[in-house]
């Protein structure tokens, strides 16, 4: 995910709220390393976007992402409430944001379920194998007793 000015809204959040980077990396949910990231300007990964709208969930989603005004939701509201086009663009980017984060989750949760079925595959291949080798044994001792017995 390219930077596009991230560095200075996320500078702007700690500026606003008072924190300094150990605190924010604290109420984002990950280590202050990645806070040095967001301010170097580096590109960022979505999954720590996520954890910063998250955590701040006070903040315009669109705002953190995009540096799309307004900067907290409550000031969304307030522009709802004055134009009919505006609540409609407002609320379709926040719905939007919305399926966004949740796309990013479900694409985590598929690879992952994936994953699970790959090794489940495996697994049973395995337990097919063993029984089948449990069956052999058993033919063995069966063999073996009629020829002692």
């Amino acid at each position: 995910m390219g930077n596009n000015g991230l560095d200075i809204r996320i500078q702007k959040i700690i500026s606003e709220f008072g924190l300094n980077q150990s605190s924010f990396a604290r109420r984002c949910g990950f280590p202050e390393s990645q806070t040095r990231q967001f301010l170097k300007g580096t590109n960022v990964g979505i999954t720590h976007v996520i954890k910063v709208i998250d955590g701040f969930p006070e903040l315009n989603p669109m705002w953190i992402l995009k540096g799309e005004e307004p900067m907290y939701k409550s000031e969304m509201e307030s522009q709802k409430h004055t134009n009919i086009e505006s609540q409609n663009n407002a609320s379709k980017k926040e719905y939007c944001m919305e399926c966004f984060i949740k796309d990013g989750r479900i694409k985590q949760l598929e690879v992952f379920n994936e994953s699970l079925i790959k090794r489940n595959n495996e697994l049973n291949q395995e337990l097919g194998r063993l029984k089948a080798l449990v069956g052999e044994l058993k033919l063995e001792i069966e063999a073996r007793r009629k020829a002692t017995g």
